[in-house]
C-alpha cells in the first residue's frame, strides 16, 4: 500500500519515519491540518487518537474534513477517532502523576467552556509546562459537521476492538464514514 501522513511536529514527522520500516511506499510530510489537499485520490483516511478539535472555531477544526471530501475516493472510507465527550465528562480525571525513563509527568485537567484543557509539567533537570485544549464534540455533532461535506456514518464503535458505541461507557467514538 502507498501511505501518506502529515503533521506539523517535525518530532513526530521524525519518530514516525523511524517506524515505517514496513512501508517502502511512504510519503511524509510537515502540513498544517487546515491547509492539506491532495490532487490524488485515497481508500482510506484517517484521523486517529483525538488529532482533532485544537482550533478555536468549528471552520478550523473541520476544515480538513471539508478539503477531504474531494480527495477520497468515492467508495473509500473516512475513519475518525475521538473521544467520547459523554463519557469524558462523567469520568475526567482531575490530576495525575507517572514517571518515564526519570522523567515525571503531572497532569491537570478541567473542562472549560466546552473544551478539555490539560495542564502538562514536565520535571527533569528543569520543569518544562505546557498547555492542551481540545474541543469538546458530541457524536451527533461530529455526524452533523461531516454530514455538511457529503459524508455519512456507515460504523460507529465505542473502542478500537469494534465493540458498539455506547454513550455511557465508550471511551471513544470511532466513526467510518462514506
Amino acid at each position: 500500500m502507498n501511505v501518506v501522513g502529515f503533521d506539523l511536529s517535525k518530532t513526530l514527522l521524525l519518530r514516525a519515519k523511524e517506524n515505517l520500516i514496513d512501508f517502502n511506499n511512504a510519503f511524509l510530510l510537515r502540513a498544517d491540518i487546515r491547509n492539506v489537499c491532495f490532487k490524488n485520490k485515497f481508500d482510506l483516511i484517517s484521523n486517529l487518537f483525538t488529532s482533532f478539535g485544537y482550533f478555536e472555531s468549528d471552520e478550523e477544526n473541520f476544515s480538513f474534513v471539508k478539503n477531504s471530501s474531494k480527495f477520497l475516493r468515492k467508495d473509500g472510507f473516512f475513519v475518525f477517532d475521538y473521544f467520547n465527550q459523554f463519557y469524558l465528562e462523567k469520568n475526567l480525571i482531575p490530576s495525575s502523576e507517572r514517571e518515564v525513563n526519570g522523567i515525571r509527568i503531572s497532569e491537570k485537567r478541567e473542562i472549560k467552556n466546552k473544551r478539555i484543557v490539560k495542564e502538562i509539567f514536565i520535571q527533569n533537570s528543569k520543569t518544562d509546562k505546557f498547555y492542551e485544549s481540545v474541543k469538546l464534540y458530541s457524536k451527533d455533532e461530529i455526524i452533523d459537521h461531516f454530514g455538511k461535506f457529503g459524508y455519512k456514518p456507515r460504523f460507529i464503535f465505542g473502542n478500537y476492538d469494534g465493540n458498539n458505541f455506547d454513550e455511557e461507557l465508550s471511551e471513544r467514538l470511532v466513526i467510518f464514514f462514506t
